[in-house]
């Protein structure tokens, strides 16, 4: 499939081409249907281009990619956890406790006053070692702390190289301890190692599979497979550890789908492995299936008479599937359970009643403190 895939590149958009295989390979069928069209007839002979006498001559598409869901074959789920290789689970807790509770600071980082000062930070994630790696995004680099705010290094410079960046959004620690960097307006995925390693790259500009229009968040399920945000194609994308396109959901495998999904941002895997996205213009949660066969709304509870989000960002889901959002121009955090029920939400905090400002990405220490990227104060919060 990834040398159909590539050598389909070199195709003008009116040409076809067939393809035969032995089935029904669900799992081949849905690859492939992810690629071009797909059709039942028999075309004949490879580069005949006629179908079989007696097969009919009229090809009879297949149905919509989110209607072959009995023959996809549902295998084994691979899960979500908000810090890979966690030794115990990680759950969000309630500041002092309580619900109603004013939360307390526990680190602030990013915004002292010196040069080095973050600039519209954006993404930020945490390892099993209590680092705190945030996405400096117009800084175009990486830095990284301790949890007690301690820094350790920083690396990236603008450009396009390897190892350089062009406004970094959203990233993520994977289980082999590699950095997944979203760079944004280069329109790329880069890996590195923790030490800002430089070691693949994948995506470029566009709109074809394993391509992207400004992607924005990444998340890495227990496998390392890799779902991104691909914000202006209005879909999500999943990959392979190595970067190969595996699937996707969105406006070109739902007919009128970006009236429904406009500009997914914030990405996490939950820990029965589905996918939960932000639908950023929509002002909701989507929770899409592990197979990428269907999508749902996830109706929440968040305490506001009106709409329950406006423009939420990034979200973290702890080891019960408690979810954590950003909900960016309510200036708030709000936490939900797994079926939506609100748990709480703050706006506010201690050090005379401070307010957050439009924050954006979020995530969790190994201890279950929400890390916050407060984006309008350019920096990083720990509560």
């Amino acid at each position: 499939v990834f040398q159909i895939r590539q050598n389909r590149q070199g195709l003008p958009s009116q040409e076809e081409n067939w393809i035969s295989f032995s089935g029904p390979e669900g799992h081949v069928l849905h690859a492939i249907s992810n690629i071009g069209s797909v059709m039942e007839n028999n075309p004949g002979s490879i580069g005949d281009r006629r179908a079989v006498k007696g097969r009919g001559t009229s090809p009879q598409p297949l149905r919509p990619i989110n209607q072959m869901s009995q023959i996809i074959p549902r295998g084994p789920t691979l899960r979500g956890r908000p810090i890979a290789l966690n030794s115990f689970p990680v759950i969000v807790r309630a500041p002092h406790g309580s619900a109603t509770s004013l939360p307390e600071t526990f680190f602030s980082m990013g915004n002292d006053g010196t040069p080095d000062d973050l600039c519209r930070p954006w993404g930020v994630a945490c390892d099993k070692d209590g680092h705190v790696i945030i996405a400096d995004r117009s800084n175009d680099r990486i830095k990284i702390y301790r949890e007690d705010g301690t820094f350790v290094r920083k690396f990236g410079t603008r450009g396009t190289g390897p190892g350089q960046f062009n406004r970094p959004a959203g990233l993520v620690v994977d289980s082999r301890k590699r950095i997944i960097v979203v760079d944004k307006d280069n329109h790329r995925v880069q890996i590195l190692t923790m030490d800002g390693q430089f070691l693949l790259t994948f995506g470029e500009k566009g709109s074809r599979c394993g391509q992207f229009n400004y992607p924005w968040d990444v998340a890495a399920n227990t496998d390392c497979q890799i779902v991104v945000t691909d914000t202006r194609n209005h879909r999500v994308q999943l990959f392979s550890p190595e970067g190969v396109f595996l699937r996707k959901y969105g406006y070109e495998t739902i007919p009128s789908m970006w009236k429904h999904f406009d500009s997914p941002r914030g990405i996490a895997f939950s820990p029965d492995g589905n996918i939960i996205t932000t639908d950023f213009n929509n002002h909701r949660v989507i929770m899409i299936d592990y197979d990428f066969m269907n999508a749902k709304v996830l109706e929440c509870d968040t305490g506001s008479p009106k709409k329950p989000f406006h423009r939420p960002q990034g979200l973290i889901i702890d080891d019960e599937g408690n979810i954590v959002i950003a909900d960016c121009r309510n200036n708030r955090i709000v936490v939900v359970d797994s079926t939506g029920a609100l748990k709480w939400t703050f706006d506010s905090f201690d050090r005379g009643n401070e307010k957050l400002n439009k924050p954006s990405g979020v995530a969790l220490t190994p201890t279950g403190r929400i890390v916050v990227v407060d984006f309008g104060n350019n920096r990083v919060l720990i509560f």
